[in-house]
């Protein structure tokens, strides 16, 4: 996660209070005030393959994503991706999300759970968030050629 209050961090936090059975990593700043022993942080690094690594969850409790590039770099990596219903996140993971209100941090908690202790569920979220990925991929290659075709017929005239 993040470590911004629009990005969800205090949300992140109560999460964490509530399984302390569980290691937790967060990526960013201003965690100075926000320490407890179940919870890493990483600095923002453009080697984010680092964080996905040591991650089998990614957790999006924010209050807005227009997109949400780690949605899509996660389920990439075939990684289950539990967020808040955005417009922006749900046009984006689509099937492959879980979406859960963002102070519900009981629901939060149990999804949690259930992806840790219920292998035929991660498994099959897994393979969702590959096809969306899929998907997704197919779908930016297809607009990518759309945009180089305007742009080439717009260069002509």
């Amino acid at each position: 996660i993040t470590t911004t209050a629009h990005k969800g961090i205090y949300e992140f936090v109560a999460i964490a209070k509530k399984m302390p059975d569980i290691q937790f990593l967060g990526v960013g700043h201003h965690t100075e005030s926000i320490r407890l022993p179940n919870i890493t942080y990483i600095p923002y690094t453009k080697s984010v393959q680092d964080a996905y690594q040591e991650s089998d969850i990614i957790l999006m409790p924010s209050q807005y994503e227009s997109w949400g590039m780690v949605a899509s770099e996660a389920i990439s990596c075939g990684i289950p991706v539990i967020a808040t219903s955005t417009p922006g996140l749900r046009e984006n993971l689509s099937y492959a999300g879980m979406y859960l209100e963002q102070t519900d941090t009981d629901s939060w908690v149990a999804m949690i759970r259930k992806l840790k202790t219920e292998p035929e569920f991660y498994a099959d979220t897994v393979v969702k968030c590959l096809k969306r990925a899929d998907e997704l991929k197919l779908q930016s290659q297809t607009d990518f050629e759309h945009l180089k075709a305007f742009v080439d017929e717009v260069t002509t005239l």
